[in-house]
């Protein structure tokens, strides 16, 4: 049986370093759409698939969207100096 307990991603630690993404583009005011780790999506998505799991009174599925974060768990510029070194 499938639960969203078994889609779970361990983490790291707390993310604490504001995301380059901006910086990277170039822009403060560059239009960079953040996902947090509360917006999910349905592992699967068919019908059938929800209401079977309505029906056993368990939770949906879900897994975490993809893509950018506000903030991250790691610095990329130590990452890129040590590479360069």
């Amino acid at each position: 049986m499938m639960t969203s307990l078994d889609l779970g991603i361990p983490t790291l630690g707390s993310c604490q370093i504001k995301s380059p993404v901006r910086v990277l583009l170039g822009t403060d005011s560059c239009p960079v759409s953040f996902v947090s780790d509360n917006h999910k999506v349905v592992f699967d998505p068919a019908s059938k698939a929800i209401e079977a799991a309505r029906e056993r009174g368990g939770e949906i599925p879900m897994l975490e969207l993809a893509g950018p974060r506000c903030e991250i768990y790691f610095d990329s510029a130590v990452l890129l100096n040590a590479r360069h070194s």
